[in-house]
């Protein structure tokens, strides 16, 4: 199992979200702990990171095997995505 981490920046940016929005991301992000590379998750181009959708929202997030680690660096309204 995997452990979770969040970034500053992510952590922020998780505080801003209403509360269902945030519930459900959370419950994705928890998933992430037992399968980092679900079906549904894209690996970004040129960056060492990866996506999942959820909902209108997305989270992006860096996997280190070596560790078991998932960092989550982001979480984004789809509109301000420039991650694709």
């Amino acid at each position: 199992m995997y452990r979770i981490e969040y970034t500053t920046h992510a952590r922020r940016a998780f505080k801003k979200l209403d509360r269902v929005t945030a519930t459900s991301l959370r419950d994705v992000i928890r998933r992430l702990a037992e399968n980092p590379r679900p079906h549904n998750c894209i690996k970004l181009t040129g960056r060492p990171q990866w996506r999942i959708r959820e909902g209108r929202y997305r989270v992006i997030y860096e996997i280190d095997d070596g560790v078991l680690l998932v960092l989550i660096t982001d979480v984004q309204f789809r509109r301000e995505d420039t991650y694709d």
